[in-house]
């Protein structure tokens, strides 16, 4: 019973009306009710969604309203996986904002967590992810630059085109398969 957990309180609630007085005796004498009536969904947090965490980290990373404005637009844009679906130059352009001013957002908003996000395609996708890595020198951007040719498995025009032997294109294709 809570009855004796605010003595200071039982005067007060004796002055209450009737009505008031019986809803309190039945929410305060409830304590012992089954767990199966508490519902758990009203005390957690709610998950934090793609959305709500970009969202957080637009306002941190834009001191700029315009820039936050279009960031936030961007922002809308984006899928389920994280890749950007809205045209950046027809999104700017519908907002009157210059192309170049808005490619600095993007190149902005490509720098957030998780490393991908905002990527039009998946060759920036991994671009990004390999430039937040510190692993996009030459011979991977090469490699990324031609994704076709991975896909038919074409290992020898790789080598050529990115100028490594077999080892380094294992490497690499395993660096690919990390990320």
């Amino acid at each position: 019973p809570v009855d004796n957990l605010f003595p200071d309180d039982l005067p007060a609630a004796a002055e209450l009306s009737p009505d008031l007085s019986s809803q309190w005796k039945q929410t305060s004498n409830s304590s012992s009710a089954s767990s199966d009536d508490f519902d758990y969904a009203d005390v957690m947090a709610s998950p934090v969604t793609l959305r709500d965490h970009v969202a957080e980290q637009i306002a941190f990373g834009f001191s700029n309203y315009s820039d936050r404005a279009f960031a936030s637009e961007l922002a809308d844009g984006l899928d389920d996986s994280g890749y950007l679906r809205l045209g950046v130059g027809d999104t700017a352009a519908r907002l009157g904002m210059p192309e170049d001013q808005a490619l600095l957002v993007l190149e902005t908003l490509q720098t957030f967590d998780p490393p991908g996000l905002f990527a039009r395609d998946l060759a920036e996708c991994l671009s990004i992810q390999l430039k937040a890595k510190d692993r996009l020198d030459p011979a991977m951007a090469a490699l990324v630059a031609h994704l076709d040719l991975l896909a038919k498995r074409d290992f020898a025009q790789l080598k050529r085109i990115c100028g490594v032997d077999e080892a380094d294109l294992i490497d690499m294709l395993a660096e690919i398969r990390l990320l």
